[in-house]
């Protein structure tokens, strides 16, 4: 190979092999806990929020987990009772129905291949997705701090 094919491939590869080291490191930020926070009693989840109906869909459906101390939540704009089900859920949550600053309703290590519609017993503006076990000791009524709404 001639000198000048080896420099012109240099020049090409390596900004081809930079970028993609880029993408991989901003989406391990995002994927291990770099996102706002929500704190539940004196624990503080890192959350990726879903606020649009297709983020709400999705869920976390397809996933094989979440890194430790994250969570996802959705948000509405409206209260409501809303409906969760397990499609394509790979592992097992703990969920947590809030309205006006405080959990309303939650259900516990809610396994992945749960076939029903899980309905809170009260109206909800947000509702938090943790793995299962993270919201042991949280109780209905407990205080939560939400990003956007701090007091």
């Amino acid at each position: 190979m001639n000198h000048t094919l080896a420099k012109m491939l240099t020049f090409i590869w390596i900004p081809i092999l930079i970028a993609v080291a880029l993408f991989f490191m901003e989406r391990k930020d995002t994927d291990t806990g770099q996102g706002p926070t929500v704190s539940v009693g004196e624990r503080s989840f890192s959350v990726e929020i879903a606020d649009t109906a297709a983020a709400r869909t999705r869920g976390l459906s397809g996933r094989d987990g979440l890194c430790g101390g994250c969570a996802m939540l959705f948000r509405f704009d409206t209260p409501g009772a809303y409906g969760f089900w397990m499609p394509d859920m790979r592992f097992a949550i703990d969920i947590a129905w809030i309205r006006d600053g405080r959990i309303v309703h939650i259900e516990r290590r809610v396994a992945p291949d749960f076939q029903g519609v899980l309905h809170p017993s009260a109206e909800a503006t947000d509702v938090l997705e943790t793995a299962a076990g993270d919201l042991d000791g949280i109780e209905v009524g407990d205080e939560v701090r939400l990003p956007g709404k701090e007091k």
